[in-house]
C-alpha cells in the first residue's frame, strides 16, 4: 500500500530511468502495483514541474473529465497509406477472413527499418495537441510503453471485445490510431464515460475476468437505476482516441466485413519527454504483444515476476487516478 513515510531515494540517467539505492528498491518492490506506480507518477510530475516551470492553467480536456478524447487527423493519408503497405507487404492482404477468435489479430513483426520508419510516424502524431492533451491529464512527461501494429479480422466477440476494464494501475493510458475507417463493419472502440464507469463499479463491475465479462450492460443498469450513454466515435482513418483503459469501462468491436488495421500504444508518466526515453530502449517498446504495466517496475523500467492474482485497491476500483489519500 501507499507509504506517507516512504522517500525514495534515486539517481536519474539520462534516458529517465530512476536507479534506486537498496533500501527504496526493497520498498518499492513491496508495494502492490497500485502504490508502486502511483509513488512513480508523484516523482515524474515533480520532475515536469521542475522543468516545465510554472503552467499556465488550462481548459478541462476531454480526457480528464470524461477519461477518453478522439484527436482527429493524428496521420496523414500518406503516412497510412505508408504503415499498411508495410503490413500489406509482411502480413498479407486486406482480404476479409473469419477466424477463430484466437488467431483475431496479426501483428506487424518488427526490424530496425520498421521500426524506424513507424517511429517517424508516432513522432509526427505526437507533435501537436496529442502530446499537449496527455501531459495535461498525467501532470507530467509521459513514455512510451509499448507500441503494436495489428490486422484484426472478423471473429467471435471475446475477452477485449466485451466491456471491461484493464486490470492496471490507473496511469496505463491507451492510444489507438485507426489506420482504417471506424463504422459497423469495419470495427472500433466503444466507451462509457468516468462518472458511468464509476456508478458501474459501485454496482458490482468494474475489473471483471474474461469468464464474467459481458457484451451487454443491461444487467449493471438495472441494478443502478439508470441508462449508461454508450460512447462510440465514428473515426476516419488517421484519427485517434486516447483512453483511460484502467478507470473506464470499454470494449472493442471486430470487423464483420474487411479488417481493421491500427496502431495502438501503451503509455505510462515519466519524468523525461517520450523521444529522450524511448532513446535508452527502443527495441522493448515495438512489440507484438503488449506487456502488463502491473509487473513492470516503473523507475528502472524493469519487468517483475508474476505472482498471484491481482486485487486493485477499492479506489482503483471506482475509476479514481490516486488515492484518497495522495499528496
Amino acid at each position: 500500500m501507499w507509504r506517507h513515510d516512504l522517500t525514495i531515494e534515486y539517481e536519474m540517467t539520462p534516458s529517465g530511468r530512476l536507479i534506486l539505492d537498496q533500501g527504496s528498491q526493497d520498498a518499492v518492490i513491496a508495494m502492490d502495483p497500485w502504490s508502486r506506480h502511483h509513488a512513480y507518477h508523484l516523482i515524474c510530475r515533480d520532475k515536469y514541474r521542475e522543468t516545465a516551470g510554472a503552467v499556465d492553467p488550462q481548459p478541462e480536456t476531454d480526457m480528464a473529465k470524461n477519461g477518453f478524447q478522439v484527436l482527429p487527423g493524428l496521420l496523414t493519408a500518406d503516412q497510412v497509406s505508408q504503415v499498411r503497405a508495410m503490413m500489406d507487404d509482411r502480413i498479407g492482404g486486406r482480404e476479409e477472413r473469419p477466424v477463430k477468435f484466437e488467431d483475431w489479430a496479426q501483428p506487424l513483426p518488427w526490424n530496425m527499418a520498421r521500426i524506424h520508419s513507424v517511429r517517424q510516424v508516432l513522432a509526427s502524431a505526437f507533435d501537436g495537441p496529442l502530446s499537449q492533451v496527455i501531459e495535461a491529464y498525467f501532470e507530467s512527461y509521459f513514455r512510451l510503453l509499448s507500441v503494436t501494429v495489428t490486422r484484426a479480422h472478423p471473429a467471435p466477440a471475446k475477452n477485449s471485445f466485451l466491456w471491461h476494464r484493464d486490470i492496471e494501475p490507473p496511469q496505463q493510458t491507451h492510444l489507438m490510431i485507426y489506420l482504417t475507417d471506424s463504422s459497423p463493419e469495419t470495427g472500433g472502440t466503444s466507451f462509457l464515460n468516468l462518472a458511468d464507469s464509476r456508478i458501474s463499479a459501485e454496482n458490482g463491475y468494474s475489473f471483471k475476468n474474461f469468464e464474467e465479462r459481458s457484451a451487454s450492460l443491461e444487467s449493471i443498469e438495472q441494478k443502478a437505476g439508470k441508462s449508461f450513454e454508450v460512447h462510440r466515435p465514428a473515426l476516419k482513418a488517421g484519427d485517434g482516441v486516447l483512453f483511460a483503459a484502467p478507470r473506464i469501462l470499454h470494449r472493442g468491436e471486430l470487423p464483420t466485413k474487411g479488417v481493421r488495421d491500427a496502431i495502438t500504444v501503451l503509455m505510462l508518466p515519466s519524468p523525461v519527454p517520450w523521444q529522450e526515453f524511448l532513446a535508452g530502449s527502443p527495441g522493448r517498446v515495438f512489440v507484438t504483444e503488449h506487456p502488463a504495466s502491473a509487473f513492470i517496475e516503473p523507475f528502472g523500467d524493469g519487468m517483475l515476476e508474476k505472482t498471484g492474482m491481482l486485487t486493485p485497491p477499492n479506489w482503483a476500483s471506482l475509476g479514481e487516478f490516486f488515492p484518497p489519500d495522495s499528496p
